[in-house]
Parts: C-alpha cells; structure tokens; sequence
C-alpha cells in the first residue's frame, strides 16, 4: 500500500473509517435494542408487583372498612359484639380462602361504599379511598 498513489490510499482509509464507523452504529444499536428489552422485562415485573400491592391494599381497605362500620354500629346499638364476633369467624373462614375474596383492581369506593360523611374519619385515609384505580 506504500507504494499506492496518495489519492488510493486517501480512498481505502475512507473507506475504512466508513466501515469502522458503521460497526460502531450497528454495536450502539444493538446495545440499545439490548437495554429496551432488559427495561420493558423490567417494568412489566413492576407493574405486576405494583398491582398485586394495590389488590392487596384493596382488601386491607375492605376489611378495615367492615371493621370500622361494625364498630361504629356497635358504638350506636344498632348490632351486638356478638353478632360481630360471629361474623368475624365466618369473615376470617372465607379470608382463608384465598385469592377468591380479593377487591377488584378496578374497585373505586363511591360515598355509600366508603365512610364519606363520617366525622370521625381520618383524614389521611381519604386520599387513598378516592384516588384513581393504578391500572
């Protein structure tokens, strides 16, 4: 090649320099291609993990809600600690079902399925009961 005209190997070390250059295009992009698949993988592990949490929130705010209202009712007399106590033991057999008792990840508590008008309702819990369903 040294003994090449200036102007061929002006040309073959363009042409190399073309190459070389379109190698590392074509690496960068299979790095990338690489990274949105390993973060769509990623993220769609988080979403998942995010709707179990809020299913399960979902049934922690259902149960809590029952439990306040018997509550309430027993502070009023309008139900016996009896009748609590008996439905909590058929409320925890049909907890220990499973799944099968879960909130739908679609429930949006309105004013006659939550406690809306309630004095003595905590005020930080109202953000939760009325935020928008996350799915």
């Amino acid at each position: 090649m040294e003994d090449w005209p200036p102007q061929t190997r002006n040309n073959v070390q363009t042409d190399r320099d073309r190459v070389e250059a379109r190698q590392q295009r074509e690496a960068a992009q299979i790095e990338r291609d690489q990274l949105t698949r390993v973060h769509k993988a990623e993220m769609g592990m988080l979403q998942g993990l995010v709707e179990e949490n809020h299913r399960e929130c979902m049934a922690v705010m259902a149960r809590l809600r029952r439990e306040w209202g018997q509550a309430r009712a027993i502070e009023r007399g309008e139900l016996a600690e009896e009748d609590v106590e008996a439905e909590n033991g058929q409320g925890n057999a049909l907890a220990e079902m499973g799944d099968e008792m879960e909130v739908g990840s679609d429930y949006v508590p309105t004013e006659t399925s939550s406690t809306a008008g309630d004095d003595d309702r905590d005020e930080r819990s109202s953000w939760f009961l009325t935020r928008p369903s996350l799915t």
